[in-house]
C-alpha cells in the first residue's frame, strides 16, 4: 500500500496531480483516514440542528479529557452547502462557491448554541475544563470570547481580547492559534467597540507575517493580512466592502468593474481567501488579496485612446494599471520597472536613470496608440509594449500582499468598442492562466497553432488552441484547466467550435472549479473528491457530439443562471452565485487525450460607446466641484501660435526679444542661464472676484547648477496683502543636489506680521514636459492643478486658504525662471482667463495699424504743425528751459540737460482735440544717455484726460541703467491717498523711435511707435480712456535725462493730429 501511494505521488507533475492523487487515498484508505476535522463536515449536510450541535460538541470537548479544541480546518464550501456536483440525467443544478473555507469547529459550535439556547451549556463546559490543571488558557479564552461576541457583551469581550493578545502572538504558539484567532475576529467586527482590540492583535500577526522567513504557513499569513487590512478599512474609512467575504448588508458592487484573481491549485487548496475590494465613487481600495488579484473594466476598447488615474505607490501598497494583457509599474529601487500579464511576470525592465520619488501615489497614464500601450508614471515614459488584440481590457492589477488604492480613473480619447472579442487571437494567451500551473504560450502545454487541417473543413489556417496530451501515467485522470481572467458576466456568451475524436481528442467548458463534461466516456465516472467538481450532460445530449469533427458549443449567462448549448441544442442548465468570480475555462484529462479549440469568442450586453469621462465610476468629481461655475465666467482666450500682441501682453526680462520666438506651436522661450532671471508673459488684463486661470505649455528642458531651481510656472499676483500664488513645473537640484528631481510645486508668498514668507506646501514628481498649469480661486480658497502632457484631466494638488477679496485686480504671469546658473525653456501655447469680471486692453476691440490708419483718414478735421517753420517756432509753448529749444531748419531741436532730480523740458500742443482723434510726432533721437541712477532717460508724448482720476498715457522711448532701449507706455492715475500712481504696462525693445502716436477710437486709446528705419508704426498697446476731450495744453511732448552730465536730445520734425474736431 505505502508503495502504491509513493507511486501515485512521484510521477513527476506537482499540481496537476492533486486531483490524481486525492482519489487514489481515499479509494485506497476510505474517509476515515483524512483529516478527522474536515471528515465530520461530509454528513454535515444531512443533519439536523441538534444533530450538528452535538457532532460539534464531541468534537470540541472530547470526552474524558481537559482539552478545548480550537483548530481550523479547510473544508471545501460545497460540503457545507450539502452539494456533490450532479448526476447523469439532471437537468439543473447548483455551482457552489469555487472556494475552500476555513472552518473553526468551536465557533460553529457557539453559533449552534446560539440558536438552540445551549449558549450556558456551551459556557459551563468552558469553565469546567479551565480549572483544569493542564487547561489550555489560550482556547479557553478564545472560546469565552467567542460566548462574550454572540451575547454582545462588549466590555467583557474586550477583556478577553486583551488578555489573549500576548498568548496569540507569541511566534512559538502563533502558528496554532491564529486560525481560530482569525475566526474570533471576524466574528468580533459586527461590535465596533471591539475594533481597536482586533487590529491590535491583527498588526501583530501583520508584523510576524512580514518578517523574512515568517513562522506563519502561507494560507495564514494571508488570511492575516486580509483580516488586517479589511479591519481597518471598516474601522477608519467606514464604506462599503466589495467582494465574496464582504457581510450581507455591505455590498456595493460597481457596474462596470469585475473583481478576479489568477487561482491555482495550490491557492486553492491552501485555502488562501477570496479577494476583497472596497469601493466608493470615484475610489477602489483593496482590502484581502488571494494570489494576483485584478479588477478588469467589462467594456472592450481597441483603437487609440488613453487611461489614466491616480495609483498608490509603494509600502504594501503597490499597484498597477495594464491594458491589451500587460501591467506596469515600478520597482522599489526606482531604477526597475517591473511588468507582467495575468499569470506571471515578465523580465524586468531596467531605466538608464531612477525615476524621482514616488512617495504614496503616483500618477499613470496609459497611451494606447497603434497597436501599441505606452505606461507613463508622472509623465515619465518608462515601458510600451504591443498591446494583445485577445486582451482589450483595462485592469488593475495588485499582488495578494498588498492593499493599494486606485482613484479618479478615466478612459479618455475615442475607443472603439467590438461587439465581440477573439480571445485566442494572439499566440502569446496573456489574459489565460493554468489552474494546475502547466506552461502556456509559443510550445509549451497550452500554445496557439496553424495546424494542418484535421476534417477536411477547409479551415487549416484558423488558429487553433491546443492542449497537449502528457503524464507519465495513464490513466491516472491527470487534470489538466486553462482558464480566462476576464469573469464570464451577466448576458455574457462564449461560443467556441472543438474538435472531438473518441479516445484521443476531447475537451471540456469549466466555469470556475466546476467543469461539465461532455464526453459519454467520462460521465460515468464522478470523482467525489479534488480540486475540481464534475457535472456531466446525459446521455442523450452527448449523443449530440459529432466524432472526428469540429464541434460548437455556446455558454451563456443569464443573471444568476448558465446554459450551456451543443452544436445548437440546450443540453445543460446551472444556477450559480452571483457574488462569485465566474471565470471561464477549457479541461481535459491531458494523460488521455489532445484538447483542440478554436473561434473562441466572448460578447455581451456591454455598452457600445463608453461614458464621458466625468461619467465614468472611477472618476473622481473633485476638480468637477472646485471649477464648477467657472465656464459661466467672462473669459480670455490667446493662442499664442498667433502672435503676441503687444496691446493685449506685457514682457519682461533683459532683451526679451532675443529670448522669445514665434514658432508654430506659440511663443518659445528660453532662459539663457545667469543668476536669478526671469522671463515673463503678462496679460493686460484686469481680474476681479473668483478666477479660473490655465496656462499650457510644451517642450520644457531645463539644467541648473547645484541648490538652484530651473521652471516654467503660473503666477498670480492678489492684491490682499501682495500675496502670490505660483504653480511650478520644475527642475530642482535644491535638495537632491547631485542628480536633481522633475516634480510640480506649489507655492504662496505673502505678507505675514509685516515680513515676506515664501511658502512651498506641496509637491509630487512630475516629468511631463508639456502639460497644462492651473490656478483657480473660489472665495478665499486657491486651488492648484496641473494636468500633464496633452491630457484634458486635471490632477488636484493642492488648496490654500488666502486672504478675502478686496476690490482690487490679479495679476498674472507666465514665467520661465532659473534661480541659479543653468538655462530654461519651453513654449507657452496658449493661455484661458475666466474670471467674474474681466477687463483691459487684451479684452478690449481691437484695431490694425492698417485700420487705424483708414479711420485716420476719416476724420473731419487734421491739423499740421511743422516745426521747420518759423511762424511755428515762435508760437511754441515749452516746459522746463526755454533754452532748451533752438529752432533749426529742419524743424525744433529740444535738448534736456541731465539732472538727478525728474525735470522735463519741451513743448505743449497748443489745440484741443473733441471726439476719436489721432496725433502722430515725428522725429529724429540724436542723443539718449543712459541714466546715472536707476531711473531712465525718456522721450514721450503725453496725452492728459481731465477725469476724476487725472489719468495721463505716455507713449514713451526710453533708456534703462543697462543701455537697454526700449518704447512703452506708462499710465499716471491719482491714488486713493492724492498721490499719483505710475504703472508700465508695455515694454517693447526697439533701438531708435521716429515717431509716437496716440489714436483714441471709441473711448480706447491706442498707442503707437515707429523705430527709424521701418515703414510701419507698430500698435504697443491699448486701453480705455473714455471720451473726455483733450484740452489745450494737455498734450505734451516731453524730455527727460536722469542724472548730472547726462543729455537728451530729439529734434521734433512734425505733429499732426486728426479729431472729430479740433479747437481753436
Amino acid at each position: 500500500m505505502i508503495f502504491l501511494v509513493a507511486a501515485f505521488c512521484s510521477h513527476g507533475v506537482a499540481m496537476s496531480d492533486f486531483r490524481a492523487d486525492k482519489q487514489a487515498l481515499h479509494d485506497i484508505f476510505g474517509e476515515g483516514n483524512l483529516q478527522s476535522s474536515a471528515g465530520m463536515f461530509r454528513q454535515w449536510a444531512d443533519l439536523s440542528e441538534l444533530e450538528q450541535y452535538r457532532l460539534l460538541q464531541g468534537h470540541v470537548f472530547p470526552a474524558g479529557t481537559s482539552v478545548i479544541r480550537c483548530d481550523s480546518v479547510l473544508v471545501d464550501a460545497a460540503m457545507l452547502a450539502g452539494e456533490r456536483g450532479s448526476r447523469p440525467g439532471s437537468a439543473r443544478v447548483p455551482f457552489t462557491p469555487s472556494e475552500t473555507r476555513s472552518v473553526v469547529p468551536v465557533s460553529l459550535l457557539i453559533d449552534a448554541a446560539t440558536q438552540l439556547g445551549k449558549l450556558d451549556e456551551v459556557e459551563a463546559s468552558v469553565a469546567q475544563r479551565l480549572g483544569e490543571r493542564d487547561a489550555d488558557l489560550a482556547h479557553a479564552l478564545i472560546a469565552q470570547a467567542l460566548i462574550a461576541i454572540s451575547r454582545e457583551e462588549s466590555d467583557e469581550a474586550v477583556r478577553l481580547l486583551g488578555e489573549l493578545e500576548p498568548l496569540v502572538c507569541d511566534r512559538n504558539r502563533v502558528e496554532s492559534l491564529i486560525g481560530s484567532t482569525l475566526e474570533l475576529i471576524a466574528k468580533a467586527e459586527r461590535l465596533p467597540a471591539l475594533h481597536e482590540s482586533c487590529l491590535a492583535i491583527l498588526f501583530c500577526f501583520y508584523e510576524l507575517g512580514r518578517e523574512s522567513g515568517s513562522v506563519l504557513p502561507e494560507r495564514w499569513k494571508r488570511r492575516a493580512f486580509a483580516a488586517y487590512y479589511s479591519l481597518h478599512w471598516r474601522q477608519f474609512r467606514m464604506h462599503a466592502v466589495w467582494g465574496p467575504d464582504a457581510q450581507v448588508g455591505e455590498v456595493f458592487t460597481p457596474q462596470r468593474w469585475y473583481a478576479t484573481s489568477r487561482s491555482t491549485a495550490l491557492s486553492e487548496e491552501g485555502g488562501y481567501p477570496a479577494a476583497q475590494w472596497a469601493f466608493e465613487r470615484g475610489h477602489f481600495e483593496k482590502t484581502g488579496g488571494h494570489d494576483r488579484d485584478f479588477l478588469y473594466f467589462d467594456v472592450p476598447a481597441v483603437g487609440d485612446f488613453e487611461v489614466e488615474a491616480i495609483v498608490s505607490g509603494f509600502d504594501y501598497c503597490e499597484t498597477r494599471l495594464g491594458y491589451g494583457g500587460h501591467w506596469a509599474g515600478p520597482g522599489h529601487d526606482h531604477l526597475a520597472i517591473l511588468n507582467g500579464h495575468f499569470a506571471g511576470d515578465d523580465p524586468t525592465i531596467s531605466l538608464p536613470r531612477p525615476l524621482d520619488d514616488i512617495g504614496s501615489s503616483m500618477r499613470v497614464r496609459l497611451v494606447i496608440r497603434n497597436g501599441f500601450c505606452e505606461t507613463l508614471i508622472n509623465g515619465r515614459s518608462v515601458c510600451r509594449k504591443p498591446v494583445s488584440s485577445a486582451d482589450p481590457w483595462v485592469t488593475i492589477f495588485s499582488q495578494w500582499y498588498t492593499h493599494g488604492w486606485v482613484r479618479d480613473l478615466r478612459i479618455t480619447g475615442d475607443p472603439t468598442v467590438p461587439a465581440m472579442v477573439n480571445l485566442v487571437e494572439d499566440e502569446r494567451l496573456l489574459g489565460w492562466s493554468s489552474y494546475f500551473d502547466e506552461s502556456i504560450g509559443k510550445d509549451r502545454d497550452w500554445q496557439v497553432q496553424t495546424p494542418a487541417k484535421l476534417d477536411g473543413d477547409g479551415s487549416g489556417e484558423t488558429p487553433v488552441l491546443k492542449g497537449d496530451q502528457h503524464g507519465l501515467i495513464k490513466g491516472s485522470f491527470q487534470e489538466s484547466l486553462l482558464q480566462y481572467g476576464r469573469p464570464l458576466g451577466d448576458q455574457g456568451t462564449i461560443s467556441y467550435e472543438f474538435f472531438y475524436r473518441r479516445g484521443s481528442h476531447s475537451v471540456h467548458p469549466a466555469i470556475g472549479r466546476d467543469v461539465v463534461l461532455l464526453d459519454p466516456d467520462r460521465i460515468a465516472w464522478l470523482p467525489e473528491t479534488g480540486e475540481l467538481r464534475f457535472n456531466p450532460i446525459n446521455q442523450n445530449a452527448a449523443s449530440l457530439l459529432r466524432n472526428d469533427q469540429w464541434n460548437r458549443a455556446e455558454i451563456v449567462r443569464f443573471g444568476e443562471s448558465i446554459e450551456l448549448h451543443l452544436n445548437g441544442e440546450s443540453v445543460f442548465h446551472a444556477s450559480i452565485d452571483p457574488g462569485q468570480t465566474h471565470q471561464f475555462g477549457l479541461f481535459h484529462f491531458c494523460d488521455q487525450t489532445t484538447a483542440l479549440v478554436r473561434k473562441v469568442v466572448l460578447s455581451g450586453d456591454w455598452p457600445m460607446q463608453l461614458p464621458t469621462a466625468d461619467q465614468q465610476e472611477l472618476a473622481e468629481d473633485t476638480v468637477k466641484q472646485l471649477v464648477q461655475g467657472t465656464e459661466r465666467m467672462n473669459v480670455f482666450h490667446h493662442e499664442f501660435s498667433e502672435g503676441l500682441p503687444l496691446d493685449s501682453f506685457f514682457m519682461t526680462g533683459n532683451d526679451w526679444t532675443k529670448h522669445f520666438l514665434q514658432v508654430d506651436e506659440g511663443i518659445h522661450c528660453e532662459h539663457p542661464g545667469g543668476k536669478h532671471v526671469q522671463y515673463g508673459i503678462s496679460p493686460n488684463l484686469e481680474t476681479e472676484g473668483d478666477f479660473d486661470l490655465t496656462a499650457e505649455f510644451a517642450g520644457f528642458e531645463a539644467a541648473v547648477e547645484e541648490g538652484g531651481d530651473a521652471s516654467v510656472h503660473l503666477k498670480v499676483s492678489l492684491p490682499e496683502r501682495s500675496t502670490d500664488c505660483v504653480l511650478y513645473r520644475k527642475f530642482t537640484r535644491y535638495a537632491k543636489k547631485e542628480i536633481g528631481e522633475q516634480i510640480v510645486q506649489s507655492a504662496i508668498f505673502t505678507i505675514r506680521e509685516g515680513e515676506r514668507t515664501f511658502h512651498f506646501p506641496f509637491r509630487t514628481s512630475e516629468a511631463a514636459t508639456s502639460g497644462k498649469l492651473r490656478l483657480v480661486r473660489r472665495g478665499d480658497q486657491i486651488h492648484y492643478l496641473f494636468a500633464a502632457h496633452d491630457s484634458t484631466q486635471f490632477r488636484y494638488l493642492y488648496s490654500e486658504t488666502v486672504p478675502k477679496k478686496s476690490a482690487g485686480s490679479a495679476k498674472i504671469r507666465l514665467v520661465v525662471e532659473t534661480t541659479r546658473n543653468g538655462h530654461a525653456k519651453a513654449i507657452w501655447k496658449s493661455l484661458t482667463v475666466r474670471a467674474d469680471r474681466l477687463s483691459g486692453p487684451a479684452v478690449m476691440p481691437s484695431l490694425s495699424v492698417a485700420q487705424l490708419g483708414q479711420s485716420r483718414d476719416a476724420l473731419a478735421q487734421s491739423r499740421t504743425l511743422d516745426y521747420s517753420d518759423q511762424d511755428v517756432q515762435r508760437s511754441t509753448q515749452t516746459i522746463g528751459q526755454s533754452s532748451s529749444l533752438q529752432a533749426t531748419e529742419k524743424g525744433l531741436l529740444i535738448t534736456a540737460p541731465g539732472s538727478d532730480t525728474w525735470t522735463g523740458h519741451g513743448l505743449t500742443l497748443p489745440f484741443a482735440l473733441h471726439g476719436d482723434f489721432d496725433v502722430a510726432a515725428e522725429m529724429d533721437v540724436e542723443r539718449l544717455d543712459p541714466p546715472a541712477g536707476r531711473g531712465e532717460s525718456v522721450v514721450f508724448l503725453e496725452t492728459e484726460f481731465r477725469d476724476p482720476k487725472k489719468t495721463s498715457i505716455h507713449a514713451k522711448f526710453a533708456i534703462s541703467p543697462s543701455n537697454r532701449k526700449t518704447g512703452e507706455v506708462q499710465l499716471r492715475q491719482v491714488s486713493e491717498t492724492g498721490k499719483f500712481d505710475y504703472t508700465e504696462l508695455v515694454n517693447y525693445p526697439a533701438s531708435n523711435v521716429q515717431l509716437l502716436r496716440v489714436a483714441r477710437r471709441q473711448a480706447i486709446l491706442y498707442v503707437l511707435i515707429q523705430e527709424a528705419g521701418h515703414k510701419v508704426a507698430k500698435v504697443l498697446g491699448k486701453l480705455e480712456v473714455g471720451n473726455h476731450p483733450i484740452l489745450a495744453d494737455d498734450l505734451r511732448f516731453i524730455l527727460h535725462a536722469d542724472g548730472e552730465g547726462r543729455q537728451v536730445r530729439v529734434l521734433l520734425k512734425r505733429v499732426t493730429a486728426h479729431a472729430d474736431r479740433i479747437d481753436p
